[in-house]
């Protein structure tokens, strides 16, 4: 776990978008802690929290965790299912729009980050075969 904090870390500063997964059932556990015990006090904007398995809690706890996420972090929160099509293409429009630099053809990188367990190949896989997204970097996101 020390050598893949330490290459999320060196690669912080090259992403232009970092997509923490989290279990929708327990946020506040499943939570990436190396992620925020290095972080600062004021949130980082190229950060997006992601809800996987959203049809295994109830809609009203993730509106909940939603809406407090949202105002505690200053960042995006959304509540993802990554067996459904229409999930993943929402979640496709979320990090096209967080990391487009006024280009059309823009190329971005995406960290996905998150514990063992939570989706991450998953995501990776759905986004993969709707979006066309390329996943060069899956082996670090495999390997938390």
């Amino acid at each position: 776990m020390d050598s893949a904090e330490r290459a999320i870390r060196a690669r912080l500063s090259l992403v232009d978008l970092i997509l923490e997964v989290r279990v929708a059932r327990v946020p506040a556990s499943s939570a990436f802690e190396p992620l925020h015990l290095r972080r600062p006090v004021e949130p980082d904007g190229r950060q997006v929290y992601m809800l996987n398995k959203g049809d295994l809690a109830e809609a009203y706890e993730i509106k909940k965790w939603m809406a407090y996420m949202k105002k505690k972090r200053t960042c995006p929160c959304i509540a993802v299912n990554s067996h459904k099509r229409e999930s993943t293409k929402e979640l496709l429009s979320v990090v096209r729009s967080r990391i487009k630099h006024g280009e059309s053809d823009c190329t971005g990188t995406v960290l996905l980050i998150g514990i063992p367990n939570v989706g991450k190949s998953a995501i990776v896989n759905a986004m993969h075969h709707i979006g066309g997204i390329g996943a060069a970097g899956i082996l670090l996101s495999r390997s938390m």
